[in-house]
């Protein structure tokens, strides 16, 4: 089976965001590109660790988990334990030794009988409260994670988390909501909904204080963008949700936009005749439901700084950084503009500094300085006056 491409899998999260049943096989295309043989998305309050959300591969493991094994579940205990917070990419070489496992019955009763061993885990915050994790397992004896796995998990689990996080907060608005119209008010994403003409009937709270930047959204008016070269895109996606016997969401798009603000995930979904929401938009021919979601980039910074205290050089620590965050040897190479030979003797020299033993652990390293480091320039922004 061919690898799906990271960036088509973003927008899959978002389509899965707006269609639950789209979950498991969501998450079996996560598992592919990890090269793992399933994904699960586990929270850690125990009113709902039983409840997993799994890929359809680990149905029968998701049945016996439920059945009971989720209070025995070691790596989770461990996590607790070790004060885990959300952002970290954590695999199971960090938090137990091969003679843990050997000793431990989840490992031992549970995981080998259903033939998994490795797991790679992203920690989130659970829309429940407290902490949730988007964790790959791989099959026994496939060895650790690779380092562009773990970099890929780390790049694909936040997009995972946000994407679940709104599947909960849309359901949670529509169970509180009495109608469609309330329902959409209350939904913490931008929504705007469209008549068959096209021209705008509804604009949610959350739309306009987000799409400044992208749109522009006048009732009765169609939509336009911001960006110019977008417009065209947008139009696409708007008459492909109006077409004629079109009965599921179009391809979603993204927007840019022009003042530094946010880009947004774009999905339109049609309105078909006979729903619930089509008294808004002042037709009953059906219509168009514009799903608007800030994507903000990843900006990672440089840790090199921080690699370097750890005793590496300042070579070692660019190439350490590079290789931590997936690049293989030669794509280090090429970024840092040295022979890849040079890469791979500075690489030896890293792993003897840091004590580690190979690319996935070197991984761990870096993530968890990314993720500290992005959570304290997300705190100094919002001390800014």
């Amino acid at each position: 089976m061919t690898n799906p491409d990271p960036l088509r899998l973003v927008d899959a999260c978002y389509a899965a965001a707006l269609d639950a049943s789209l979950w498991p096989g969501v998450l079996e295309q996560v598992s592919a590109c990890l090269g793992a043989r399933g994904t699960v998305i586990v929270s850690y309050d125990p009113r709902r660790t039983a409840d997993t959300l799994h890929s359809d591969s680990l149905r029968e493991v998701h049945d016996a988990y439920s059945g009971g094994w989720w209070e025995h579940d070691s790596r989770i205990a461990r996590a607790r334990g070790l004060g885990m917070r959300p952002g970290l990419v954590v695999a199971d070489a960090m938090l137990f030794t091969p003679e843990d496992k050997r000793k431990d019955p989840f490992f031992q009763d549970f995981c080998a009988k259903h033939g998994l061993d490795e797991l790679v885990a992203f920690f989130a915050p659970d829309p429940g409260g407290g902490l949730m994790t988007v964790s790959a397992l791989r099959e026994a004896g496939k060895g650790y994670f690779e380092a562009g796995e773990i970099g890929l998990l780390t790049l694909l689990g936040p997009h995972v988390a946000r994407a679940f996080d709104l599947t909960a907060r849309l359901g949670v608005a529509h169970r509180q909501a009495a109608d469609l119209g309330s329902a959409l008010a209350r939904a913490e994403i931008g929504v705007v909904l469209l008549d068959r003409g096209g021209a705008v009937r509804f604009v949610n709270p959350g739309s306009e204080r987000m799409v400044a930047g992208c749109l522009k959204i006048a009732l009765g008016q169609p939509v336009r963008t911001v960006v110019a070269a977008d417009g065209p895109r947008l139009d696409r996606l708007v008459a492909s949700a109006l077409a004629e016997g079109r009965f599921c969401a179009a391809e979603p798009i993204i927007l840019r936009s022009s003042d530094g603000s946010p880009w947004l995930l774009a999905e339109a979904m049609p309105l078909r005749t006979g729903e619930p929401g089509l008294e808004l938009i002042s037709s009953a021919k059906g219509g168009v439901l514009l799903l608007l979601h800030p994507v903000t980039p990843p900006v990672l910074v440089s840790v090199a700084p921080q690699l370097e205290q750890l005793g590496l050089t300042r070579m070692q620590a660019l190439v350490a950084m590079e290789i931590g965050r997936g690049s293989s040897p030669r794509e280090a190479a090429e970024l840092l503009a040295v022979r890849e030979g040079t890469v791979r003797v500075h690489l030896k020299a890293i792993f003897g500094k840091l004590g580690v033993r190979r690319q996935s652990e070197l991984a761990i390293i870096v993530a968890r300085l990314d993720a500290i480091l992005s959570r304290r320039r997300e705190r100094e922004a919002d001390t800014k006056p």
